[in-house]
């Protein structure tokens, strides 16, 4: 993502901070190190904001066109947040706009059309089975897109406690610190700007169109029925990063007295993150992460030894429900050390096929008859209810080792 922003920025300062952005704060370092990162929202939302606001620079229809694509694209990973930032893109462009705004959004609409094919497609074969499915779960009637519950004051409770996480007010006095100090930022080069009498420059489109749609974006998490999970936040908190960024782009670009302050923030801040996150994986608590891949493979190794070449299957429990990582790692290892497959290996037993192409890749292996079953453990984080409904569909334990933060469990033999 830092060379996609280098390549569209014409600008050696900016792209020089966004690379340091993308390249050395927290969330993304974090987001690489995910053997299997499942949540590319927060790479596909700053590089959305980037394209709105070429397109009100530049007025090339590319852009639009490319920002549509990539929202399209985005309800495939995380709708609740794809639809806030769609909604959002199209507020700001009738703010800016008005109507002048209908005719570039219609030519734009084939972009977002086409990540949807498949799915058409999809809908008019099986009597719109997904559709029916997304409007249940947007009324609620599921564990992973659930409506919030109880009085107002709960509820309002909870959104404030969003926000705080989003800011990360509520993470100690340093983390409370950065976030407040951007936010002044932010307020000061708002009022700098409001002085100006006409919209010129790059900064001044960076910077807007980025605060209106994080500000829409904000007040669709404050006022949205649905809960706001762990991995909403960490995309959400990528625009707003965006945002500090163009903040401190704008300072430096009008050479205002903020601009030494603003880069003693940003370089500050920075130095501040890597500090305080653990840059190397062979340390302790690198190596206890879930998804830290060393400790997946650990897992996978210390099933196969224990199994002695038996059959098996393999059931795992993953806060986000599918086990996508554990998925590709199990075939993986079985093709590279063992040489055999489980008989069956999935988050529960008896699911459709949820990963492309696995029918084919598992053809390669034989998969002997299971006399035996394993539980994959990962911490169930918010995920607890959903979590105890899950180790519902199985039995007794009679064996458990732990690995890092994940647990492994040996059921009670079967015959084959």
């Amino acid at each position: 993502m830092p060379v996609v922003f280098w390549l569209l920025l014409d600008d050696e300062k900016n792209g020089l901070l966004f690379t340091a952005v993308f390249s050395l704060t927290q969330p993304f370092l974090l987001a690489a190190n995910h053997a299997l990162n499942s949540h590319p929202m927060i790479y596909l939302y700053p590089l959305i904001l980037l394209l709105i606001s070429l397109f009100f620079l530049k007025s090339r229809p590319a852009h639009l066109w490319t920002a549509f694509f990539l929202i399209s694209t985005g309800f495939h990973f995380n709708v609740v947040v794809a639809s806030l930032v769609l909604l959002a893109i199209l507020i700001t462009l009738l703010i800016f706009m008005k109507k002048r705004a209908v005719k570039p959004v219609l030519k734009a609409c084939p972009g977002f059309l086409i990540p949807f094919l498949p799915q058409i497609l999809f809908e008019f074969r099986h009597g719109f089975l997904q559709t029916k499915t997304l409007l249940k779960l947007l009324r609620g009637n599921s564990g992973s897109i659930s409506l919030t519950r109880g009085s107002f004051s709960t509820q309002l409770g909870r959104r404030l406690l969003n926000l705080a996480e989003i800011f990360k007010i509520n993470q100690g006095f340093e983390a409370a610190f950065w976030s407040l100090a951007f936010l002044l930022l932010v307020f000061f080069t708002i009022v700098k700007i409001k002085k100006k009498k006409r919209l010129r420059k790059k900064p001044d489109y960076l910077f807007l169109v980025s605060f209106r749609v994080n500000l829409i974006v904000l007040t669709g998490v404050f006022l949205s029925p649905l809960a706001i999970w762990p991995w909403y936040i960490s995309s959400i908190r990528a625009g707003l990063f965006f945002l500090f960024t163009t903040a401190v782009y704008w300072q430096v670009k009008n050479n205002l007295f903020l601009t030494r302050i603003s880069l003693i923030l940003f370089t500050g801040w920075l130095v501040w993150g890597l500090v305080k996150l653990d840059l190397y994986p062979f340390r302790p608590n690198r190596l206890n992460d879930p998804s830290n891949l060393r400790l997946r493979l650990r897992v996978i190794n210390q099933i196969y030894h224990d199994n002695q070449g038996q059959g098996m299957k393999i059931f795992t429990f993953a806060p986000n429900v599918y086990d996508y990582p554990y998925q590709y790692l199990i075939w993986y290892q079985a093709r590279q050390r063992y040489g055999y497959l489980p008989e069956e290996y999935a988050y529960l037993p008896g699911q459709p096929e949820y990963v492309p192409a696995k029918k084919a890749a598992d053809s390669l292996l034989k998969a002997p008859l299971s006399t035996q079953t394993y539980l994959i453990i990962e911490p169930p984080e918010s995920q607890g209810k959903w979590f105890h409904q899950w180790r519902s569909n199985f039995g007794e334990t009679t064996t458990v080792w732990q690995i890092g933060k994940t647990g492994i469990e040996k059921q009670l033999p079967v015959s084959p």
